[in-house]
């Protein structure tokens, strides 16, 4: 009889976790694609402004010069990296897609 409550509890526990985190969320993106593609670009686009300029928030309140240039060198860097990621992904797009070549004609691939 203990087992048995045991093994319905975690069940329980499971489902509790299971259902609002992966269920709804599933059928969420099934349902609304486009709605759900434009809340995670929303979200991507939030975090990827809070840790390039979050920092440069609080150059107002430092006082040192040191800190106030460590906060402007990561505000810098934080940009040309994410730059050269971007131009990273868009050379690998296109090696990518140059790599697939097709035939002239498609006699080679019915041989």
């Amino acid at each position: 009889m203990l087992d048995q409550l045991d093994s319905a509890l975690m069940r329980a526990i499971k489902g509790a976790i299971w259902l609002p985190l992966v269920y709804f969320p599933r059928q969420l993106q099934k349902s609304f694609p486009l709605v759900m593609r434009l809340l995670r670009i929303g979200l991507l686009l939030t975090i990827w402004i809070a840790l390039v300029f979050g920092p440069a928030m609080f150059l107002g309140e430092v006082d040192e010069a040191v800190v106030g240039v460590m906060i402007l060198a990561w505000t810098v860097l934080a940009l040309a990296g994410s730059i050269g990621g971007v131009l990273r992904f868009r050379k690998l797009t296109r090696a990518m897609a140059s790599s697939t070549q097709k035939p002239q004609d498609l006699k080679e691939a019915f041989v």
